[in-house]
């Protein structure tokens, strides 16, 4: 009978992968019912599995699907799970990480100038974590990792809005200075002081006291940790006013004006998610000019996801056997939930929970023999352009400027100027917006990028002299008619173009998808809604695998017992348990 049943389910998988249609005769009523008929069931119903479920002794598989931050991170967290349980003399997790590239970082990658890797990497995803990232400073300090990578020359920096530079400063003192005072006012003040207030209230994320401590006699944590929903989570952190508004509704309301929004909260929010204030939610709006400390790993932050990943022990897949494609739902006769995995490969195993690690739109998985479905959201396709030059700055030509005038190397940018166009203006599709042409620069203004910026200095393997590595962020392929433009003719030496899907559009919103998908089947990238950074990504990856935990070991394992909230808190950066699980994890 068992035999029986598992051929039935690898001919499902077979047939997702190879897109062989089953005929209703092919399958038994109740699985009919629970595939086709998923319009008439309530979205939330999941079944669950208590913990006694898996209380002997056995090895419990997890898949994990995904080699980005939030994969690698779950199978790290994963792994001090499985050394605490060895100690209990308990159930041991054997966990498998599949990535269908051929290397694991997700939107963490590098490159290296003129294609040659003598030279020291550029990022070409994720570059910068903060001071308030604290599991990425905290995995840099385990992992013994450098830091202290090239973000940026020091110098001038604008924000440009197409038509002109709104605002123009040294980076190291524009927010105190007296021009900046004179044009904003105390609005900077009032911003750092919301922004300041509600990292105070990200920082419980670090707590153990905020995550474990209980509430009353219901045994229930009061912070709700481990959140079974994003809802949840941003109630915890009180975050869920901001994300239910536009950024730029959200500082107007806490009196902001509404030209420091317009050009300082909207540079921010458009070199980090590529969005515009009136576009991103208010949380993804603050996330953004939270970069105090900004730093990187030098040899690439792509270098802790593979500690991540290493340190973890996990059996590791990439490649065509990392390269999943279905996922079937299997009930055994002990009336457990597991999943079939099915690989490009042709290959496929069993396992007690999967981890779905990357986000839902592209990742070009089928999910079979289950009413649920993972609730795809569309994501920024950015334009990331990598260039060595000779010109020390930008052509102040492009910029409307005289040939002697001086031009920042770092520049952000403003859609202010472009929105009030358009709304006077209709744009045709023959000249949008938005549109990165080589055409010279005309009285309607035209953004071509949403950041530029000069990193560091650098010489070419054939000659001495200084070039300098640039940086831009694009809506559209920066085409070499528009470099020519920006730099000059001829003063281009490299070249590399890449996209990413890099993060989602940050739009107002209350409802935000499923974590638990369906029993043992885990959606750690919801999150991604909420805010999505490198960070974030292991919080929602600690998250995701405590609330397995939590399924198959109890919550005692996951939040402690007779936790002794009597002594002063020691600082979170030197918590050696930040990993693991139980009464000091946080």
């Amino acid at each position: 009978m068992v035999r029986c049943t598992v051929l039935y389910q690898l001919g499902l998988v077979l047939a997702a992968l190879h897109q062989v249609p089953f005929t209703a005769a092919q399958l038994d009523a109740r699985d009919n019912d629970a595939f086709y008929s998923s319009s008439t069931r309530k979205a939330s119903y999941i079944e669950t599995e208590p913990a006694a479920a898996h209380s002997n002794n056995r090895t419990l598989k997890v898949a994990i699907i995904g080699g980005g931050p939030t994969g690698t991170s779950a199978a790290y967290f994963l792994s001090r799970a499985s050394a605490q349980l060895s100690l209990l003399n308990a159930s041991q997790i054997s966990t498998t990480l599949y990535e269908r590239s051929t290397q694991l970082g997700g939107r963490t990658a590098v490159t290296y100038p003129y294609d040659n890797s003598t030279y020291d990497p550029v990022e070409l995803g994720a570059s910068i974590f903060a001071d308030v990232n604290l599991n990425l400073r905290r995995a840099v300090k385990e992992f013994a990792l450098e830091t202290g990578a090239h973000t940026g020359l020091a110098g001038q920096m604008g924000i440009w809005d197409g038509q002109q530079f709104l605002f123009e400063g040294d980076q190291s003192s524009w927010w105190t200075s007296a021009k900046f005072f004179l044009r904003y006012g105390y609005s900077a003040i009032t911003t750092e002081g919301i922004v300041k207030r509600q990292l105070g209230y990200f920082a419980g994320l670090y707590s153990p006291r905020f995550l474990h401590a209980r509430r009353g006699k219901s045994g229930e944590t009061a912070s709700g940790y481990p959140w079974s929903s994003v809802e949840d989570l941003a109630a915890a952190i009180n975050a869920t006013e901001l994300v239910a508004t536009t950024g730029m509704q959200f500082f107007k309301d806490h009196r902001v004006s509404e030209l420091f929004i317009e050009e300082m909260v909207e540079a921010a929010t458009r070199v980090n998610y590529a969005q515009d204030t009136d576009q991103i939610h208010g949380f993804g709006a603050l996330v953004s000019l939270a970069a105090s400390g900004a730093t990187g790993v030098k040899q690439g932050n792509v270098r802790i996801f593979d500690e991540f990943a290493r340190r973890s022990g996990a059996r590791i897949r990439t490649g065509v056997e990392g390269h999943v494609t279905g996922i079937v739902r299997y009930a055994t006769p002990a009336a457990q939930t597991q999943w079939y995995i099915g690989t490009r490969s042709g290959e496929g195993e069993l396992y007690d929970a999967v981890i779905v690690a990357t986000p839902w739109h592209n990742a070009d998985i089928t999910l079979l023999n289950t009413p649920q479905r993972v609730k795809a959201k569309p994501y920024v396709h950015l334009h990331v352009t990598l260039l060595t030059t000779s010109a020390p700055s930008p052509r102040p030509e492009y910029f409307g400027l005289g040939e002697q005038d001086a031009v920042p190397t770092t520049m952000l940018t403003s859609s202010e100027s472009v929105r009030r166009a358009s709304s006077k203006t209709p744009s045709t599709p023959e000249a949008p917006p938005h549109s990165a042409s080589a055409q010279p620069a005309a009285k309607t203004p035209t953004l071509d990028f949403f950041s530029l910026n000069y990193l560091r200095t650098t010489t070419p393997p054939s000659g001495t002299n200084k070039e300098y590595i640039v940086k831009i962020f694009s809506p559209h392929p920066v085409s070499d008619a528009l470099l020519a433009r920006l730099f000059g003719s001829n003063t281009v030496s490299w070249i590399h173009r890449h996209t990413w899907d890099s993060y989602p559009y940050l739009t107002p919103t209350t409802r935000f998808p499923r974590i638990e998908v369906d029993a043992n089947l885990f959606y750690p990238n919801a999150m991604e809604s909420l805010v999505s950074t490198m960070e974030t990504s292991t919080l929602a990856a600690k998250n995701a695998v405590g609330l397995l935990l939590q399924r198959w070991f109890g919550d005692d394992f996951v939040n402690g017992r007779e936790c002794d909230w009597t002594a002063r808190e020691r600082d979170p950066l030197e918590n050696k348990n930040w990993a693991g699980w139980g009464c000091d994890s946080g």
